[in-house]
C-alpha cells in the first residue's frame, strides 16, 4: 500500500462505487489487484474531514423494481471468469431453466453480460459445428472445470452487434418489419406535460427535440426500437398519448403480441 499514489476524495468515491457495484462482473484476477485500491479508498473516505463519511452518503439505485440476485456458486463463477479472461474452454455442470436435472457441457466462453441482477455467460458448445451463441445464467452452474484447450470465438462475433441485433431478447417481433429491424429509427412521442417532464432533463438521444403545447409535450428522437423501449413506454400508462411510427404505438398497446 505504501507504493500506491495519493488518492483524492473524488478518486476514492469512484473506487468505492466500483467496489460496491461492479465486483460481480470483474474477473478474480483483476479483483485481486484492485483490493488494495479499494482498501485505500475506504481508509481515505473514513479519514476525510467531511462531517459524515462519503461511504454513507453515496448510493446507486436501480431505475426499475429492485430484485434480489440469485445465489451463484462462487467456485463456478471464479472459474468461468478465469477461463473467459484467459480464453480457455470449460467443462460445466449446468441446469437449464426448463429442466430439473443438470447436464454436462463443454463450452467456449465468449462474454459476460449482466442484465438486471442476473449475470449471463455467452458461450458456444464445442460439439456445435455452427458455433451458435448460447446464453447460460451463472446461478444455474453447479460446477465448472477449466480445461487446458483454448476457447474458440466465432471470427465474425462482435458483442455490441450481437446485442444490437437483439441477441439477449431485446428485439421485438413487430419491428422485424421495419428497415434494419428498427435500428436508428426516428420516433415521435406525445405525452401529457406531467408525464413527459422528466424527458426534458434526461434525453432519449443526442438529437432529441421537445415541443410544448398547452396540454402536451412532444418528443422527437432517434433510437433503436426494442422490447425494452416498449416496456418502458408502457410504464407511462395514460401519460403516453401517441407514438410514431404507428408500429411502435401498436407494440405498446398490444400486450398480447408479447406472448405469441
Amino acid at each position: 500500500l505504501q507504493s500506491l499514489p495519493h488518492m483524492n476524495l473524488s478518486q476514492a468515491v469512484a473506487f468505492n462505487m466500483v467496489e460496491a457495484n461492479l465486483t460481480q462482473l470483474l474477473p478474480p484476477v483483476i479483483l485481486d489487484e484492485l483490493f488494495p485500491w479499494f482498501d485505500l479508498a475506504r481508509r481515505q473516505l473514513k479519514n476525510s474531514k467531511v462531517t459524515h463519511s462519503w461511504i454513507d452518503r453515496v448510493r446507486i439505485e436501480p431505475a426499475t423494481q429492485p430484485l434480489i440476485a440469485p445465489h451463484i456458486d462462487l467456485d463456478s463463477k471464479d472459474n468461468i471468469y478465469h477461463a473467459l479472461f484467459y480464453q480457455l474452454q470449460i467443462k460445466a455442470c449446468y441446469t437449464r431453466s426448463n429442466k430439473s436435472q443438470a447436464s454436462e457441457y463443454l463450452l467456449n466462453p465468449i462474454a459476460i453480460i449482466q442484465r438486471g441482477v442476473i449475470i449471463y455467460l455467452l458461450a458456444t458448445r464445442t460439439d456445435d459445428p455452427n458455433f451458435t451463441i448460447r446464453t447460460f445464467a451463472l446461478h444455474r452452474f453447479a460446477s465448472v472445470d477449466i480445461l487446458e484447450s483454448a476457447a474458440q470465438t466465432p471470427e465474425s462475433f462482435q458483442l455490441d452487434n450481437y446485442l444490437d441485433a437483439g441477441g439477449m431478447g431485446f428485439s421485438h417481433p413487430l419491428f422485424g418489419e421495419l428497415p434494419n429491424h428498427g435500428k436508428n429509427t426516428a420516433i415521435e412521442l406525445q405525452f401529457t406535460k406531467q408525464a413527459g417532464k422528466s424527458l426534458t432533463e434526461s434525453k432519449l438521444s443526442d438529437d432529441q427535440t421537445v415541443t410544448l403545447d398547452d396540454d402536451t409535450l412532444t418528443i422527437q428522437a432517434t433510437v433503436n426500437l426494442t422490447s425494452q423501449l416498449v416496456w418502458w413506454l408502457r410504464g407511462f400508462g395514460n401519460g403516453l398519448l401517441n407514438a410514431k411510427p404507428a408500429l411502435l404505438h401498436q407494440a405498446v398497446l398490444d400486450k398480447f403480441f408479447d406472448h405469441k
